[in-house]
């Protein structure tokens, strides 16, 4: 009786759906054995029949398919779709997860990288209309893009706007801040007085600079929001408190709020005061705000105007330039960009790392789609009883394509969402791998429309990149041929897809370890590289020097008092002072006029202003002649030391001693003499050549105000660091000691870029590999069970283990090389966008190339192991009995 409801409760179903056909014999007995099987284990007869009615695929909403599709009806169809793919990813919980996780790690890679890439380029600063800004340049003859202007252009600028609403000007310095007690060096920020009023910023306490404080050069300043909670613990009462700032007496006038910044995304200035005579520096950066209905060719035209014009009062003041570089600056042009993005100074040297790491987790991603759609294969070839069930019951391809895609979707919205929330944790890894101390701090993760619309689309390029192909193909089928055993066609078909995909894999992955393979190498050449300069037991900090202390007639005693402690120390061996760090020579240029050489030839040269006994200290042989003595002071002739780069260009087959230079035009050839020459040495910038660089007498610079201090110690330079802290407290409480660190971790810092990049990019090659390896296990494994029965049969037939393992490799090996023939064309023409971050290799460097293609080789051979041993395992007669 029970069987009998069954039958007839589905008859009366199938006639209220107005399905036109009879239930196959082959259906009608599949429904029967699952609803026996239920009723078995004491299951009453229409929950039995509810049950197999929820196995073959919900007749309800078989009734719904052949309705008219109305946007209700439509909706319920979507609900019951969810639902049922909510259930059908419950089942099976291992492939739910893995295929969540592997998701979520490639789509919150690229979510993270985005949202730094988005930080750089696309976030607007946080002020009044940014869109109306403008940020001024002036352009060259040769096409050089300059962002500081001359201090005069900004002059004209701001005389009688006729296009601009608001133009201000600001410059950046180090400065010594001092409450009374211990001095510490902040970065101050210098603001010409419409600064705020141009911006439309008011503050979190107090007030802001206005022009009458620039105007009436006022002494005070400007909190940030960070360095007011980090100095003063977010006290109010530091309104109206006065501070030092380099010796002058500033009073705190305001705190600006939390979410203001400035006008440059990564640097966060401490403190913000008028800028003192602008005229006095030789350049600024400058805004200004558009007037409504301006266009920005008016306002293109005002500019050049004003630029015109701030030319012909610089050029009296040009005559001891060489005629090139006079005409180069008289010839210049103005130009205005958008301005809504701020100057975009501090992140851009980030921008292209993150797109190559963008281009490497998008590979990988890629990579992982292939893996999760032959995942997918494989579940559907399980399903096909189901699906073939659905189709027999009247469902259209149509109606379950969107059905299996809809589940599908389900996986890319899970992957999202959970990449989302890992993208928070990679973004501050990143952060912390690739940037300095300033960007850290002034970046942190925004889930901004920018980034949710980036995570949709990600959802979106994955479910089409892994779900589209594998539902069609589960769907492109008869009926009968799901409801029976899986014929041979069926799985060789199946194979063949999940094949070429592992080929497409291949291709990928095999251009992804091309780069990362690049990059590694990239980097262990520029490790390797000989800076001229012994890093080893070097102790080196910087010294703030205030403006009481800098300011006077003579060089201040306090650098000859100091070296003289710090070498009094037990286990100094040597100590010396330098404008710059040894390991940084030549990172500031000058022109320079040599003599013997034509006044208007075009001549550099690096440079750093150096105390006695710096080469010594420093480990920089003297090739010729001496280097400086405590006698090369003010008052006595003024003398230069020149590397072995500058005496081999500029005296070529000359002695240089006794030779001169200047650096204040063709009338200052005899400023200096040559009394020495050193060694090449490296500065921070690795992969620029060694160039021309002077060294110029620190005793004989009067104003020099910061310097490093060297200190070269027998042991440990670490455990030297709080006994030379003390030395020069004793000296002179108020000078703020910074950038402590050893020499040896300078060139480590120097290195960081391309050493993060080469980390990244490993990790994302060996994620790819491993991903990789991954599908072609699967797929090889996949294939060699469905060819059990033909292993017994070559066994039984007298083929050795070693035979069936080598056809087992040979066909493995197949995929591989296609992969590879399709891949390296691929990885030649995509390296050169590695061009620019690659050191001592070509981007198609063929060792790299031919070892990028044995490690997917070898890999193709370790995913087939396990498979193919397996394979020479099978017992003949298990295999035929099987059968």
């Amino acid at each position: 009786m029970g069987f009998r409801k069954v039958t007839d409760g589905l008859r009366s179903l199938f006639r209220k759906a107005d399905v036109d056909r009879e239930m196959d014999e082959e259906v009608r007995g599949f429904v029967e054995e699952a609803t026996r099987e239920r009723m078995k284990r004491g299951m009453n007869s229409e929950k039995a029949l509810r049950e197999a009615r929820l196995e073959l695929g919900g007749v309800e909403r078989v009734k719904e398919e052949v309705r008219s599709f109305g946007w209700e009806a439509m909706a319920g169809d979507l609900w019951q779709d969810v639902r049922f793919g909510l259930r059908s990813l419950r089942k099976s919980p291992a492939f739910t997860v893995i295929a969540v996780l592997t998701l979520a790690l490639g789509i919150g890679a690229n979510t993270a990288i985005f949202s730094l890439l988005d930080t750089a380029l696309f976030q607007t600063l946080p002020v009044y209309d940014p869109g109306e800004l403008r940020t001024i340049e002036v352009v060259t003859h040769s096409g050089i893009e300059m962002s500081n202007i001359p201090s005069e252009f900004f002059d004209q600028l701001r005389k009688s706007p006729q296009s601009f609403s608001g133009v201000f000007a600001l410059w950046r310095i180090r400065m010594n801040f001092d409450t009374g007690g211990d001095t510490d060096r902040i970065l101050a920020q210098s603001v010409s007085g419409s600064y705020y009023s141009t911006l439309g910023v008011g503050s979190y306490l107090g007030r802001t600079i206005s022009e009458a404080d620039e105007q009436s050069r006022a002494h005070v300043g400007v909190l940030s929001y960070s360095f007011w909670s980090r100095q003063f613990g977010n006290d109010p009462a530091v309104l109206g408190k006065t501070v030092n700032l380099d010796g002058v007496a500033t009073q705190i006038i305001g705190v600006m709020p939390p979410g203001f910044f400035g006008t440059d995304r990564g640097v966060s200035p401490d403190i913000t005061i008028p800028l003192d005579n602008p005229v006095q520096l030789a350049n600024v950066w400058t805004t200004v705000r558009l007037k409504q209905n301006v266009t920005d060719s008016q306002a293109q035209a005002e500019a050049e105007i004003a630029l015109q014009h701030a030319l012909e009062s610089i050029r009296p003041g040009l005559t001891n330039y060489r005629a090139k570089d006079r005409e180069e600056i008289l010839t210049q042009h103005a130009a205005l960009t958008r301005g809504d993005r701020g100057l975009g100074l501090a992140l851009d040297p980030y921008t292209a790392p993150l797109r190559i790491l963008m281009l490497l987790s998008g590979v990988v991603l890629l990579i992982a789609c292939v893996n999760i759609a032959n995942l997918l294969l494989a579940r559907f070839a399980g399903r096909a009883h189901e699906i073939g069930v659905r189709l027999a019951l009247g469902a259209s391809r149509r109606r379950l394509l969107q059905q299996l895609l809809l589940e599908n979707g389900l996986l890319s919205v899970m992957g999202a969402l959970a990449g989302l929330v890992l993208a928070f944790w990679m973004q501050r890894a990143l952060i912390v791998l690739l940037m300095d101390d300033a960007a850290r701090q002034a970046i942190g993760f925004t889930l901004n429309g920018h980034v949710l619309a980036f995570s949709a689309a990600m959802a979106i390029v994955t479910l089409l990149l892994f779900g589209l192909v594998p539902a069609i193909r589960a769907t492109n089928a008869e009926a009968l041929s799901f409801l029976k055993r899986e014929t041979r066609r069926n799985r060789v078909s199946r194979a063949g897809l999940a094949k070429t995909l592992i080929v497409v894999q291949v291709a990928a992955s095999l251009i992804m370890i091309s780069g990362t393979g690049l990059l590694v190498r990239s980097f262990r050449k520029l490790s390797a590289l000989d800076t001229g300069v012994p890093v080893e037991n070097m102790l080196v900090m910087r010294i703030g020097l205030g403006r009481r202390e800098y300011h006077q007639p003579q060089p201040p005693s306090i650098y000859q008092d100091l070296v003289e402690r710090v070498e009094r120390v037990p286990g100094v061996m040597a100590a010396t002072l330098g404008w710059d760090f040894a390991f940084a020579s030549g990172t500031a240029g000058k022109s320079v006029w040599v003599e013997g050489q034509s006044p208007e030839r075009p001549q550099s040269a690096g440079f750093n202003v150096v105390g006695p006994g710096f080469f010594s200290t420093a480990g920089i042989r003297v090739l010729q002649g001496h280097e400086f003595s405590n006698r090369d002071v003010l008052g006595a002739p003024k003398v230069v030391l020149i590397n072995d780069t500058f005496a081999k260009r500029y005296f070529p087959g000359q002695n240089p001693l006794g030779r001169h230079l200047g650096d204040q035009g063709a009338k200052s050839i005899f400023k200096y003499e040559v009394v020495g020459v050193v060694a090449d040495s490296r500065n921070m910038f690795l992969r620029e050549a060694v160039g021309p660089v002077l060294y110029q007498p620190l005793l004989q610079d009067e104003w020099a105000s910061n310097v490093v201090l060297h200190v070269r110690t027998r042991g440990n330079p670490s455990l030297m660091l709080d006994r030379v802290r003390s030395e020069i407290r004793a000296l002179n409480p108020h000078l703020p000691v910074y950038d402590v660190t050893t020499l040896d971790e300078r060139v480590s810092l120097a290195l960081r870029p391309d050493r993060m990049m080469a980390i990244l990019a490993a990790f994302f090659g060996f994620l790819a590999l491993l991903l990789t390896a991954m599908g072609i296990y699967g797929v090889i494994a996949y294939a060699v069970g469905r060819r059990t029965t033909e292993i017994g049969v070559r066994l039984a037939l007298g083929a050795t283990r070693a035979n069936v393992l080598g056809m087992v490799v040979r066909e493995t090996l197949t995929l591989v090389a296609a992969g590879t023939l399709l891949g390296l064309p691929l990885a030649f023409a995509c390296t050169p966008v590695l061009k620019t971050m690659l050191f001592g290799v070509g981007p198609q460097d063929p060792a790299t190339l031919c070892g990028v293609t044995a490690t997917m080789a070898l890999t193709g051979l370790l995913a087939c192991w396990l498979p193919a041993r397996r394979a020479t395992r099978v017992d003949p007669m298990v295999a035929l009995r099987h059968e």
